[in-house]
């Protein structure tokens, strides 16, 4: 599981990658558009509300934002030993 500022550059990313207006994004979220600059920019922690939101505007899985880069095919990996 991700740290808070990795937790953060990952929202960013996704932001960043989904091309949509951090104004859409906080109006789905149901936040201000600067609680989410904040949280984009680091200077505040996404709650697991705000994230689930996040996830369900950009069409994600939470788990996106919350496993480590490669985790899933660890575990797809093992399964199939």
């Amino acid at each position: 599981m991700p740290v808070a500022g990795e937790l953060n550059a990952r929202v960013r990313l996704a932001l960043c990658a989904s091309r949509t207006s951090l104004y859409d994004a906080a109006e789905h979220m149901r936040v201000d558009v600067m609680s989410l600059s904040r949280i984009v920019t680091g200077e505040r922690k996404i709650t697991s509300l705000e994230l689930a939101l996040l996830a369900d505007y950009l069409v994600v899985p939470v788990d996106y934002f919350l496993s480590n880069p490669g985790e899933e095919d660890d575990r797809e990996e093992e399964a199939e030993d």
